[in-house]
């Protein structure tokens, strides 16, 4: 399991992951929402509007803004330079789906989390 920013308290997120560190975990975690999602890594980083796709995206938004504090504009630099109110977009879906959705939308992400 990767160290969370929240397991250090009072340290800047700059001292906490280089920039190489975040890179990997991005693409760790984008990895492991393609498998659970049954998509390709470069459908994820692509332009696609299919369902399973704009899941993987959403988790991973999520996932990086909530656990490793990544900033809106890093996500979507990392994600192929989506703009930073897209990443935003993506986190209200995620939570929309959450709340509203099915419960398969729910397994998946409680599942990537364990992968996490």
């Amino acid at each position: 399991m990767l160290i969370s920013p929240y397991v250090i308290p009072g340290l800047p997120r700059t001292d906490v992951f280089h920039t190489c560190d975040r890179a990997f975990i991005f693409e760790r975690i984008a990895h492991l929402s393609c498998a659970v999602n049954g998509i390709s890594f470069s459908e994820l980083m692509g332009r696609s509007r299919y369902r399973p796709v704009i899941m993987g995206r959403c988790m991973v938004s999520r996932i990086l803004r909530d656990i490793y504090n990544f900033s809106f504009s890093e996500i979507g630099r990392l994600m192929g330079g989506k703009h930073h109110t897209t990443i935003l977009h993506h986190i209200g879906v995620h939570d929309s789906d959450m709340t509203v959705n099915s419960q398969g939308y729910r397994d998946k992400y409680f599942s990537l989390l364990k992968e996490i």
